[in-house]
């Protein structure tokens, strides 16, 4: 597994959206799809009840930076 990092952007997201860094790994361990979206980046999406955690990676050799995430009802 590659190490995960949190930009300062994403921790402040999350602080502001009340998304725990638990979530977030849980959610880049097994997520329930990953689709590609611009720049390169990965999007993983985590099903929980009637809404998705979605969490935008970058990834490379070594780690994965997580950019921002949030939780929306639209897959």
């Amino acid at each position: 597994m590659k190490e995960i990092r949190f930009h300062p952007h994403a921790l402040y997201k999350m602080g502001e959206r009340e998304i725990s860094a638990d979530d977030v790994i849980e959610a880049l361990q097994h997520p329930d799809e990953v689709v590609p979206v611009k720049r390169g980046r990965i999007c993983a999406l985590k099903r929980r009840g009637d809404y998705w955690l979605k969490v935008i990676v970058e990834e490379g050799r070594r780690q994965a930076l997580v950019i921002t995430t949030y939780v929306t009802r639209r897959r």
